[in-house]
């Protein structure tokens, strides 16, 4: 790693790769999901650092999905991300693997869509992090950043 780049994760207060998992609203119902995320962050040798029950407000939907501000379904997403409560989940690798961290968890979420997406239409079942910046912005969105201890383990 680059000094620059070191110096960039010490402004952003990351010490290792994070990254925020939380299941979609769509995919709450589906019995299961949950085990078996947690049974493929085990097989990964990903560790959980934190864990939680989040529910979004408007703002924080609107922030966060940013990227898509100029789509028509940015007030849907709204609605439907701030009435539920989410299970999330922060990790971090336990060491180092053949992969990358960020391709280990995109992996992973590729299997739970294959096993949990609803019908025969590619449905989003849980979001990831795909990078230390992607991350560090999240939780800072959401105040899961590690100087932020609002939402708790639940």
């Amino acid at each position: 790693m680059s000094e620059e780049e070191q110096l960039k994760e010490a402004e952003n207060g990351i010490k290792n790769p994070l990254a925020l998992i939380f299941l979609k609203p769509g995919c709450l119902s589906n019995h299961g999901i949950e085990e078996y995320l947690l049974s493929k962050l085990e097989t990964h040798e990903i560790k959980i650092v934190k864990s939680g029950i989040i529910q979004f407000e408007p703002e924080q939907v609107t922030d966060f999905y940013s990227h898509h501000s100029e789509r028509s379904f940015m007030g849907r997403l709204s609605g439907i991300m701030s009435q539920h409560k989410l299970p999330y989940w922060v990790v971090e690798p336990e060491q180092e693997t053949q992969f990358t961290f960020y391709e280990q968890i995109k992996e992973i979420s590729r299997e739970l869509r294959d096993k949990y997406r609803p019908g025969r239409k590619a449905f989003n079942v849980l979001h990831t992090s795909d990078s230390r910046e992607s991350a560090a912005r999240e939780l800072e969105i959401l105040g899961l950043n590690e100087s932020n201890q609002a939402v708790d383990s639940s």
